[in-house]
């Protein structure tokens, strides 16, 4: 399983600020051959926002891509006139799009964490009972990686 660990803050705001700008810079470039198509690479921007920072960087990707997309592409452009009310049903809909994908990927995050944690105590708890059963049948265990040329040896096996 992939360890996924959260993200530092600063570092997940970098990513939920730095990617919207980079798809707002992809589709001002590609816009002459995109034009009715508004949230083309907004879409792909908050996802993987929240999913490289998690639930803040989601958020901040989702108000930031609102903001640039209407500033860029809804008519009037390079404006915050809002000329036609359709565009604030869209802009409603990417919102919680955008909530949504923050809070599933923040989510993942914890429930990543939550396996880690259980995944750590189990193998504690079966070292723990490794160690009973070798000291009850007074037994050690030895192994040798041929890699490195290191052999490894249980404390059981220094008493015997």
């Amino acid at each position: 399983m992939k360890n996924l660990r959260r993200p530092e803050l600063p570092y997940s705001l970098v990513w939920g600020a730095l990617i919207p700008l980079l798809a707002c810079g992809l589709q001002w470039v590609l816009w002459p051959h995109v034009p009715p198509l508004v949230w083309l690479f907004f879409y792909p921007a908050v996802f993987f926002s929240a999913w490289l920072g998690g639930l803040y960087a989601g958020l901040l990707a989702t108000i930031l891509s609102v903001g640039l997309a209407a500033f860029f592409f809804v008519e009037p452009r390079l404006s915050w006139v809002v000329a036609d009310s359709r565009h604030l049903v869209s802009f409603a809909i990417f919102t919680s799009m955008g909530v949504l994908f923050s809070r599933i990927h923040q989510k993942l995050f914890d429930l990543a964490g939550e396996i880690e944690r259980i995944q750590a105590s189990d193998l504690e708890a079966k070292r723990d009972r490794l160690e009973f059963a070798l000291d009850a049948a007074d037994a050690g265990l030895w192994d040798w990686d041929l890699k490195s040329n290191r052999v490894l040896w249980s404390d059981s096996i220094w008493r015997l």
